[in-house]
């Protein structure tokens, strides 16, 4: 959830620090899926090439690779250009040399996409290294955190995508990741924005407090959908952020997110309807549906407990017609199987080819694009989303 404010805050020079936890694009997954980035953007990158030629596990150990560097240093290459020569380095057993021509070979194929927007090259990265899928049937919390971040770092080379031209490609991207990258330049002082979770919150307070993502799904968080006693932790933590604020206290959610790779609409979380309503004055944009649900513990949003607002001169009142219901907008919001549902490992069906798997996925609205892998004499094909005939069939 922090990466888009680091972003924003960065570009807006302004200070900021994130207490106990790792800034976004510190998280070893995503230094991981950018390192193999900058390996194609410049294959004499030995760092990059180091960090990412093993991982995930390939069977090239520490014994092929000292030799590998030896023979970097003799010639006056790069570990990338030695491995091309991986038949010529001694000491190497034949299998690990084969392991080394198949990564060389996955490099080639990637390399012929550097041009293609960096969403697409991003997407076809996790599916050829096999990166992402390392830790998609763990049952670890750490590894479904580090899943998560890696389809966020998806979300950014969407936005990518959208704010730069096309010749913007990239080595524009890898250079806007670095400058977010860069923290290390700010000023020692407490005059900067603190960013934290909840539970890093505690026992501390603050003038101004910023709640985000009150959304279902969000808070509470998904896994906790079908829990009661992990929905009433999630009620506490809500609890202990409110409490943190001294002087000012701003709630808000997003009308429409682009979270995990994929944009969707959201729903407002259930707990707001729990606020004292009579303390709280809501800012609703009149244009913007507020889509209300029932994800938490089977409590739906009440728009009628909780649209009641205090009159103020300088925000509008909030019209009644803000609120309306899934039904009411199954006309405006995305279809089941709108270009938006689909999402990087989703398993699809094709009347023609079959069933596949989306590696990759591009453009916007009507222009949205899937590379589907069929495997067999058809390959991979890439699609149009809102003019192909793909069904959803589940996502990995």
């Amino acid at each position: 959830m922090s990466r888009a404010f680091e972003t924003a805050l960065q570009q807006q020079g302004i200070p900021y620090q994130v207490v106990n936890g790792v800034a976004f694009f510190q998280r070893k997954e995503v230094k991981d899926v950018v390192a193999y980035l900058q390996l194609l953007n410049n294959p004499r990158d030995n760092v990059a090439f180091l960090r990412v030629i093993n991982n995930p596990p390939r069977g090239i150990g520490a014994t092929t690779l000292r030799h590998l560097d030896g023979f970097a240093s003799v010639h006056g290459l790069s570990l990338f250009e030695a491995a091309r020569r991986i038949d010529e380095v001694n000491g190497i057993t034949k299998r690990s040399a084969a392991n080394v021509k198949k990564f060389v070979d996955m490099m080639d194929r990637l390399s012929l996409h550097v041009t293609a927007p960096m969403e697409e090259l991003t997407g076809l990265v996790l599916s050829e290294s096999g990166y992402k899928a390392q830790f998609e049937n763990s049952t670890s919390e750490e590894d479904l955190q580090r899943c998560e971040n890696i389809e966020e770092l998806l979300t950014v080379a969407r936005q990518f995508d959208e704010n730069h031209p096309p010749e913007d490609g990239l080595d524009a991207f890898l250079e806007e990741v670095s400058l977010v990258n860069d923290t290390d330049n700010f000023e020692d002082t407490n005059n900067r924005v603190t960013l934290m979770t909840l539970h890093a919150s505690k026992g501390l307070e603050f003038p101004v407090v910023f709640l985000v993502a009150l959304e279902q799904g969000l808070l509470p968080h998904e896994r906790s959908r079908d829990n009661p006693d992990q929905l009433e932790e999630e009620r506490r933590l809500l609890f202990v952020g409110i409490t943190r604020a001294q002087e000012e206290l701003y709630l808000s959610r997003a009308a429409y997110r682009d979270f995990r790779g994929q944009r969707r609409l959201t729903v407002p979380s259930a707990f707001l309807m729990e606020l004292p309503r009579d303390e709280i004055i809501v800012e609703q944009d009149d244009d913007v549906p507020m889509v209300l649900g029932s994800d938490a513990g089977g409590t739906s949003f009440d728009s009628d407990r909780f649209a009641s607002r205090r009159p103020s001169e300088k925000t509008p009142r909030t019209s009644r017609s803000a609120f309306r219901t899934g039904a009411e907008l199954a006309g405006s919001a995305p279809a089941a199987s709108g270009p938006d549902a689909f999402t990087q490992g989703m398993v699809v069906c094709h009347p023609k080819h079959g069933v596949g798997r989306i590696v990759a996925l591009s453009g916007n609205g009507a222009n949205r694009k899937a590379t589907v892998e069929f495997g067999g004499r058809t390959g991979r094909v890439k699609f149009i989303l809102s003019k192909a005939p793909l069904k959803p069939l589940k996502k990995k």
